[in-house]
């Protein structure tokens, strides 16, 4: 839906908004393999934190983007920050609960 509106607003082609919306699934995709270890090494809680301002700020980053090489660019910073939610969930509700809490009889 907002490829139109990225080529009126940015001036670039068709093709360049949809790599733009695209490439967000790539850093979704291959920062996991490398935070994953990284959050047994030095806990889930500052992988969160760090995850949640950093994609604040290429949020705004984004919204505030004057060419479509900004947006291609922060569209995949997003994608990276983003993961980190989404792929320790299960390792961060462990360390919440205790498996005898969860696992009824």
């Amino acid at each position: 839906m907002g490829v139109q509106s990225m080529v009126l607003d940015l001036n670039c082609t068709q093709m360049e908004a949809l790599v733009a919306l695209g490439v967000y699934t790539l850093g979704f995709g291959i920062v996991p393999l490398i935070t994953a270890s990284l959050s047994e090494d030095f806990g889930r809680q500052p992988l969160h934190i760090w995850s949640g301002i950093g994609f604040l700020v290429v949020f705004s980053m984004a919204a505030l983007a004057k060419n479509i090489q900004t947006v291609i660019l922060a569209r995949l910073l997003q994608g990276c920050f983003g993961s980190t939610g989404a792929t320790m969930v299960g390792g961060t509700l462990s360390d919440i609960w205790e498996p005898h809490e969860y696992v009824q009889d």
